[in-house]
């Protein structure tokens, strides 16, 4: 899931018990742990069950002895010499804080977004310009889209935006092949004999990979909903004296739409091996999470079918998320709930 070693080598390097004299690869070494323990709770739980049993409690404090771990490997002379390893560490750890929730610790591992040049031994200086530095997110919005500043002055423009968006990304998994496709068969388990070790871990690869796509798919039209049912809303609160067309789809339609999502959604979550789906670690889940909680601000009659259908796959994604969250500390940083995308009202 982490395309960080070339895994031919890294499994000859660790057969040569190359960590006992290469204190970087000893790095990446725990590094990697770290990762893998924050990601899939049940590996930490087979650890623990081993005879030679690990003497941590928590995941976290597994993860925080890696690190002070590498921490301490580290010399005067460090960064005198610059190579892959010294930058795919920090990385990892960087992934691992962010699969318990420690997003301070994660983001304390990304490098400033300022030049090398205003970076000195006990301060950093603040650019004097605005153009963006290397290491600095670029913008990729399509430049025959309108921005949004423009749609906000024309509420049919940014309802007919949102529709667009919409019908593409329901569309845009249509022709990819067949052996991507949601309903493609996985095995079972990834623990039976008579395939081997390397078949196994290519075949839970894959399959987490295609639950990844799919769930993101899914996330990304309920996303694009949210948008459109605030957009409908604000339509109708400020109606145009010029223009009484109706445009996007009904209140009803657009609720059908997030219980099509749903169905989908469970379809995933039920016919994926579990160790694909935790191989995806928090981000997953976090994704569940957005798209059923957008089904708590439902206006509809508690007795109306639309209602009742949402309640249960409101019940019924509670107890999926117990298995999928693996965080240990609640944290909502990055859920897109009904409140912060502002469904209702504008």
């Amino acid at each position: 899931m982490v395309p960080i070693v070339h895994r031919p080598s890294f499994r000859k390097a660790v057969q040569e018990d190359q960590d006992r004299e290469d204190d970087g690869f000893l790095a990446l070494i725990l590094s990697i742990a770290a990762l893998v323990v924050a990601t899939m709770r049940s590996r930490f739980q087979a650890y623990q069950s081993d005879s030679h049993s690990l003497r941590f409690s928590s995941r976290k404090e597994f993860i925080h002895f890696c690190y002070q771990k590498v921490m301490g490997l580290r010399t005067s002379s460090y960064f005198d010499e610059l190579n892959f390893q010294k930058f795919a560490v920090p990385y990892l750890f960087f992934a691992a804080y962010l699969q318990l929730g420690d997003h301070n610790w994660a983001q304390d591992l990304m490098p400033l977004e300022v030049d090398d040049e205003l970076i000195f031994e006990h301060e950093v200086l603040a650019s004097v310009n605005n153009e963006p530095c290397l290491v600095s997110p670029q913008p990729s919005t399509a430049a025959d889209d309108p921005c949004a500043c423009m749609r906000a002055k024309d509420p049919r423009a940014q309802v007919l935006y949102f529709q667009e968006r919409l019908d593409c990304l329901q569309n845009l998994l249509i022709d990819i092949p067949s052996f991507l496709q949601p309903w493609e068969s996985s095995p079972e388990s990834f623990d039976e004999n008579v395939i081997g070790e390397n078949t196994k871990a290519i075949q839970l690869q894959f399959s987490s990979l295609r639950a990844n796509l799919h769930v993101t798919h899914l996330w990304l039209q309920s996303l694009v909903l949210d948008q459109l049912e605030a957009a409908q809303s604000h339509q109708q609160a400020h109606p145009s004296a010029t223009n009484t067309e109706p445009t996007g789809l009904d209140q009803r339609s657009l609720w059908l739409e997030r219980e099509k999502i749903c169905r989908q959604l469970f379809f995933i979550l039920f016919n994926f091996p579990r160790l694909s789906l935790e191989a995806n670690g928090l981000h997953l889940a976090n994704k569940v999470r957005d798209i059923m909680t957008s089904l708590l601000a439902c206006p509809f009659h508690p007795d109306d079918p639309i209602s009742k259908q949402a309640a249960e796959y409101v019940q019924l994604s509670t107890e999926i998320l117990s298995r999928l969250d693996s965080s240990e500390s609640m944290n909502t940083m990055h859920l897109q709930t009904w409140v912060d995308t502002d469904r209702i009202k504008r």
